[in-house]
């Protein structure tokens, strides 16, 4: 039975989808969901060295971990997740080391993730964030592909908009 969950999470609405979800296995099993952010350690491809100093580079990261811990609470106490025991987890590291990294620690037995989707050329650029975790890990991943139905969908379990 599946006790603890792993929900990563990066910002979007689209890796939001996994939420219904990893809540109802979480309401079935007694479980919790340990929310996960990667704060990435690069912007898109420049490193954070944006100063010969550095503390631009600094101030940038310090504000994205804020940003990120300020998602995570607001998505650990909206209504869908009500009543289920959450824990946030912020790691500064790529989404894929991220997610195999806070497995062991946070003692998890399933994974459960919104796959983008990418095929092709994109897919080979960026890589798949999904198939890098289902090579290093032995845990169960759940993968959800959200459907244009399930994005628009205007449920009362939906998280609040800033």
């Amino acid at each position: 039975m599946f006790q603890h969950l792993l929900v990563p999470l990066d910002g979007s609405s689209h890796a939001e989808t996994a939420l219904p979800l990893a809540a109802h296995i979480a309401r079935s099993t007694g479980g919790t969901i340990t929310l996960l952010r990667a704060v990435l350690p690069e912007l898109g491809e420049a490193p954070y060295y944006y100063s010969n100093s550095g503390v631009l580079a600094e101030e940038v990261h310090k504000t994205l971990i804020e940003d990120a811990k300020e998602y995570l609470e607001r998505v650990a106490h909206s209504n869908l997740l009500q009543e289920i025991p959450i824990h946030t987890q912020i790691l500064s590291e790529m989404p894929a080391q991220a997610i195999l990294h806070s497995v062991l620690p946070e003692h998890i037995d399933l994974i459960i993730l919104c796959s983008r989707g990418h095929t092709g050329l994109k897919r080979w650029m960026v890589g798949s964030i999904t198939e890098r975790v289902l090579e290093e890990t032995k845990l169960p991943l759940l993968v959800v592909r959200p459907s244009l139905s399930m994005e628009s969908s205007s449920s009362s379990g939906e998280l609040p908009r800033d």
